[in-house]
């Protein structure tokens, strides 16, 4: 996977985005405004900022919806790694103690 983020990440030209993602969505033919586009696309954003904000203080407790997203995978990698080591000892564990009633069974049989 790579892991280098795209450089408009942090510098793009916010109005090459503009027109490239949203001109075409909240502008008339014209290239007027019209507000209740906007309006709808920022309540979006706003519904959008405040989910992503609940997921990512959950997963990685970090609350800003703009943290670098590989802080986020590294955050989710980190807890599935957690979770499989656990796993794994608890299963290894059971295993270590059946074998031992195995053996227990088989020295009464003696």
């Amino acid at each position: 996977m790579d892991r280098s983020f795209p450089s408009q990440y942090e510098h793009g030209d916010y109005m090459q985005t503009f027109i490239k993602e949203w001109k075409e969505v909240v502008c008339d033919e014209n290239g007027n405004l019209i507000l209740d586009k906007v309006a709808r696309e920022l309540k979006d954003y706003s519904l959008l900022m405040e989910c992503t904000s609940y997921v990512y203080c959950d997963i990685a407790n970090l609350s800003k919806p703009f943290t670098n997203p590989i802080y986020i995978l590294d955050a989710i990698n980190e807890d599935i790694k957690a979770s499989a080591e656990e796993l794994v000892k608890e299963r290894y564990q059971e295993l270590l103690d059946r074998i031992a009633e195995l053996e227990e069974q088989l020295n009464d049989e003696i």
